[in-house]
């Protein structure tokens, strides 16, 4: 159920901490790899989006409120043993082969925090470290999971799994909310718009699935059919 999940809170131990240097971003701001901070969600959404050889960008994964960015950096820079040849020859191979790029997807609040800054805290709260190495390990887990989908599942099982994964808690029927556009939905499913209408149009048709008006509310009609498709 992690897949294809937007990420919140991950690191809300750190909200009043980030507070130090705020500011606002407005829709479609970009920040790349190389800037020297981390950046903390308090408000708003950020994405990350991966750039191909042609130029075609892929959604990686959303992220909301409560949330670092920016992060990977510091674990190269940051470890006890930076200055070693592995992990500068490390640290050059991140930062010559990743092609990517975070975007504010709405105007969005942020504090900010210099990597030097995050190991002084680590150093008097490890607990604050700590927290930092489970969300990005969930990260790692999330690219892992979703490469694994693109690899063994087909594009409708993808589709069920990620409206699975937004089902609001106690709704009967099983309802979801859609968050973003289909054209942002079918990047991070690794489709064409097109194919994600195809499978939403079909499963419409079978009484699977249920769409209001300005189709950003969807009911789950026949729950077994729909966990079967997902895969869950």
């Amino acid at each position: 159920m992690f897949c294809f999940t937007e990420l919140t809170n991950l690191n809300r131990c750190w909200k009043e901490l980030a507070q130090e240097n705020l500011s606002t971003c407005k829709k479609g701001y970009r920040f790349l790899p190389e800037h020297e901070l981390m950046y903390f969600i308090l408000r708003g959404r950020v994405r990350l989006v991966a750039l191909t050889p042609d130029g075609e960008e892929k959604n990686l994964w959303y992220l909301r409120e409560g949330c670092f960015f920016n992060e990977t950096p510091a674990f190269f820079q940051g470890s006890s043993d930076a200055s070693s040849p592995q992990s500068q020859l490390a640290y050059s191979v991140f930062m010559t082969t990743s092609s990517f790029f975070h975007e504010c997807t709405e105007s969005s609040l942020l504090g900010a925090l210099s990597f030097a800054r995050v190991k002084e805290i680590g150093l008097r709260h490890p607990e604050m470290l700590l927290n930092l190495c489970h969300s990005f390990s969930l990260k790692v887990t999330l690219l892992a999971q979703n490469m694994a989908s693109f690899t063994l599942e087909t594009p409708r099982q993808r589709v069920y799994k990620y409206l699975a994964a937004r089902i609001e808690p106690g709704s009967n029927p099983p309802r979801i909310k859609r968050t973003m556009p289909y054209v942002e939905m079918a990047n991070l499913l690794g489709m064409h718009r097109i194919s994600l209408y195809k499978i939403l149009t079909a499963a419409q048709k079978s009484g699977i699935l249920a769409f209001d008006k300005k189709k950003t509310c969807i009911t789950v009609l026949q729950p077994d059919i729909f966990f079967r498709n997902a895969g869950l």
